[in-house]
């Protein structure tokens, strides 16, 4: 369902003239932003480049079998399976499983507003803009505040009160090391993760709201009728990034990683899925900073 109306403004000669004024100073604000953005840009880039490689020539690789306390400072290279030792749950919906982390996302089915404006030249000078407001019921994760609407009444959202949340583990095991957060967010690899008819009844077992609730592909709906979604309605899905072998590159502290401070001023600290070699680690890096690099020039030029 979908509505719209229009909306008229016109523009003076004069006010066109302000309005080019303002054009002109923001335009030389821009210019100078840039300039800064892309000095600071090709600092970053050889400060990195440097860090990368002063670390590609320090790192040692080692066994994550056992700790070497001879390694304590030394920037390493360690792959290994991560375990852990606590499971993961979704409290809320009475969702557990084991893994790394756990991601709900949510959606609510809500109003949007979208414009569209037409400008035309009037005689004298003046412009007048014609402004169309169109508004739709739409899943989106976040809430849309209706509030702003240029056309509120009949388009009012409700408030969300289920919102998305990541469950992690606070900490694992790399074999003989210890993962504690710092690690643990660098670590990617999150999957969906589908909900099980299985699942069905721990789910509304622990689903204390008032919506009707089903498992619609694999995700929960709360709401009467998943084909004709109403206003306020919610779709909730996961994502799990499974326990695996990761690949560290980090200041080896003990039995944990940290970061490891180059003397060109990066401080290193890589994270990778599977068993990767440390020298395809530094080289993915460089490439990484290079494609950022180019980026930034882009969107620095395009300013």
């Amino acid at each position: 369902m979908s509505d719209s109306f229009r909306e008229v403004t016109s523009v003076s000669w004069f006010g066109r003239i302000k309005r080019a004024v303002g054009g002109v100073i923001f335009g030389l604000i821009l210019i100078v932003l840039m300039v800064i953005g892309l000095f600071w840009n090709e600092g970053r880039a050889v400060q990195t480049a440097r860090s990368l490689a002063e670390g590609s020539g320090a790192v040692v690789s080692v066994g994550g079998d056992s700790v070497d306390t001879a390694n304590d400072g030394k920037l390493v290279h360690v792959s290994g399976l991560v375990t852990a030792d606590s499971g993961l749950a979704d409290p809320d919906f009475g969702i557990a499983t084991q893994g790394l982390r756990l991601s709900r996302s949510v959606e609510m089915y809500q109003w949007k507003e979208e414009s569209k404006s037409e400008t035309t030249k009037k005689l004298g000078g003046g412009e007048e803009t014609v402004t169309t407001y169109s508004y739709s019921k739409v899943w989106d994760d976040s809430q849309i505040d209706s509030s702003d609407f240029k056309k509120p009444d009949g388009h009012q959202n409700p408030p969300m009160e289920i919102h998305g949340r990541t469950f992690q583990i606070p900490e694992g095991k790399l074999v003989a090391f210890d993962l504690d957060t710092p690690v643990l967010n660098r670590i990617e690899g999150d999957k969906d993760y589908s909900l099980s008819a299985d699942q069905s009844a721990a789910i509304k077992a622990a689903y204390t709201g008032t919506k009707p609730l089903s498992i619609v592909d694999g995700k929960i709906f709360l709401g009467n009728d998943n084909t004709t979604p109403a206003l306020g309605d919610y779709r909730i899905g996961y994502e799990l990034a499974p326990l695996g072998v990761v690949s560290i590159v980090a200041r080896q502290a003990g039995s944990r990683f940290e970061p490891y401070q180059t003397q060109a001023g990066d401080a290193l600290l890589m994270v990778d899925t599977g068993n990767v070699p440390a020298e395809k680690m530094f080289a993915e890096a460089v490439s990484a900073n290079t494609l950022i690099t180019w980026l930034l020039r882009g969107a620095g030029l395009l300013c």
